[in-house]
């Protein structure tokens, strides 16, 4: 059965249809609005992504990653895990997702401007990448 564990919140305040993400340049930080509208875009980026390779969010503002991945495994211990901060590469695990013994796995994430995001199991080639979709 898939699992999924949230060690930390996406920095955002829900409130409905638009919300609101801390931007912050190290010294300063500030709540900026994220609304439907703010996302224009969704590109497939699945051919142009690796695991285990950090991924900077250049676009100015808010962006939305969506996940889906294979993962083949009859030990529970094999996982997916997605990190994102400001780091390159990122040290802030956000999600860690598991199957037994196999299962299609989704997650989305929100990648603040100039943040890094990345992806990286313990499965070896029991985990594959179906795709991936950045929404800017």
């Amino acid at each position: 059965m898939p699992g999924l564990t949230i060690n930390r919140p996406v920095p955002a305040q829900d409130v409905g249809s638009s919300g609101k993400y801390l931007k912050s340049d190290g010294q300063n930080a500030t709540w900026e609005d994220v609304t439907a509208s703010t996302f224009t875009s969704r590109s497939n980026v699945t051919s142009l992504r690796a695991w285990a390779t950090p991924y900077q969010n250049t676009s100015g503002k808010a962006m939305i990653v969506e996940f889906n991945f294979l993962l083949i495994s009859f030990d529970n211990a094999k996982t997916v895990s997605i990190l994102t901060d400001v780091n390159n590469p990122p040290t802030t695990t956000i999600y860690v997702l598991n199957a037994q013994p196999y299962a299609k796995l989704s997650a989305s994430l929100m990648v603040l401007p100039g943040h890094w995001y990345q992806f990286t199991t313990n499965a070896g080639a029991g985990a594959s990448i179906i795709s991936i979709f950045e929404v800017t």
